[in-house]
């Protein structure tokens, strides 16, 4: 976790090479560590960035 914090939310390394194509690139769905995501999701709600995989959550 502590890893995340210092790599503003790319600690998550092995996620990215289990679901490539997930543009979070993180296990963790909210934004709080993941500083990437939010910038992502900032684009996507100007309408720069569309069409965005993600994996479903399994409960």
């Amino acid at each position: 976790m502590s890893v995340t914090l210092f790599a503003l939310g790319e600690g998550f390394h092995n996620y990215h090479h289990t679901f490539p194509w997930d543009y979070k690139a993180a296990e963790l769905g909210n934004t709080r560590l993941n500083f990437t995501t939010a910038f992502i999701n900032l684009f996507a709600k100007l309408g720069w960035a569309y069409d965005m995989k993600t994996v479903s959550e399994v409960v």
